[in-house]
């Protein structure tokens, strides 16, 4: 048997330490989450947006995003809240806007009508 010059066995090592330092399939793992928005009457008709993900919450609240970014909800074009991307979110800890509580409050004002 011949022995193996010093060209051949570089590129041996090389193509093994190659295959050894990228899994040996070359992967990418991705940490998509599905996370879920709950609590208030509807929120199936909200839109939701994170630094890579975007898009209208399910029926069952659900959303997409990675750990540790921001989620955003929003009725049509009116932002609502705002908070760190989790499995759960309570629509009640969603940190709000100002003019969204302004329009909540009067939302919930009754006109009285006298004849």
């Amino acid at each position: 048997m011949k022995p193996l010059n010093f060209t051949t066995l570089t590129m041996i090592i090389f193509l093994l330490v190659s295959l050894v330092g990228c899994g040996g399939r070359g992967e990418v793992v991705s940490k998509t989450r599905i996370g879920q928005l709950v609590g208030g009457n509807a929120v199936s008709h909200l839109y939701y947006a994170t630094k890579t993900h975007s898009g209208k919450v399910s029926d069952s609240g659900e959303f997409v995003y990675e750990p540790g970014e921001y989620i955003q909800f929003f009725d049509g074009s009116l932002f609502i809240g705002k908070t760190q991307a989790k499995d759960m979110i309570a629509s009640s800890s969603l940190e709000v806007n100002q003019q969204t509580e302004l329009l909540g409050s009067v939302d919930s004002i009754q006109p009285k009508v006298s004849h």
